[in-house]
């Protein structure tokens, strides 16, 4: 399975599978983002954490014969197991998220720290992606956008991303354009039969036209 959001949701893929090619996400993730600094005051981490949707986490229960008494709980045994599959992304997983410095996009690291919980019958996945190089942020900016390529899963980000470390920052939020994100979709699909566009792999990649970015900006 290609998604790493979705490797464990194979029975919601069936059941999606036919609408992908529609210009519009069928998995929602409500997502948090935090900038963590270390004392030197680089950019080191992406705390993340991702509020799964209702239908998504009830299938992958029901998938995987989890919460059995319907209690709408995990066993501890449950959330350990859960938290290292979930982290054992593919190879060709960039994490659904992407950090740019200086117009090039920037190596993180796999996921780590990651635990997984049933909150109101929501997956809850709470982990941190570490810069492979942490960037001296001071008089410099980066910019992080929450999004998957494909527009499969939608990534909602409500709030403005925080700020940890030992420098003031400030985040910025740039508003997607919509309608130029769904120009750009009409126009890659123009010259694709249907046939095409349910092919694995045929999707036109337009998820960061879709998505916010947010500019952390700190001083010099």
């Amino acid at each position: 399975m290609p998604r790493a959001v979705s490797f464990l949701t194979a029975l919601a893929l069936l059941v999606v599978l036919p609408l992908r090619a529609g210009a519009h996400p069928h998995e929602f993730v409500d997502t948090s983002l935090t900038f963590e600094m270390d004392a030197e005051g680089r950019l080191a981490a992406v705390h993340v954490v991702w509020h799964w949707d209702e239908l998504m986490s009830l299938l992958t229960l029901e998938d995987l014969g989890l919460d059995p008494d319907h209690d709408g709980a995990l066993s501890a045994r449950e959330r350990a197991t859960l938290a290292q599959r979930f982290s054992d992304w593919p190879e060709d997983f960039a994490g659904d998220m992407q950090l740019q410095h200086a117009g090039q996009v920037v190596a993180l690291r796999r996921p780590h720290g990651m635990d997984v919980d049933l909150r109101e019958g929501r997956f809850v996945l709470d982990f941190r992606r570490a810069l492979a190089d942490p960037i001296p942020m001071a008089g410099a900016s980066v910019r992080l956008q929450a999004f998957d390529p494909t527009y499969f899963v939608y990534y909602e980000v409500p709030e403005l991303p925080g700020v940890i470390g030992p420098t003031a920052c400030d985040v910025t939020r740039i508003t997607a354009d919509l309608g130029a994100a769904r120009s750009l979709y009409e126009r890659l699909v123009g010259d694709l039969t249907e046939e095409q566009l349910m092919e694995p792999g045929q999707e036109p990649l337009v998820g960061s036209a879709f998505a916010d970015t947010f500019v952390l900006t700190c001083p010099g």
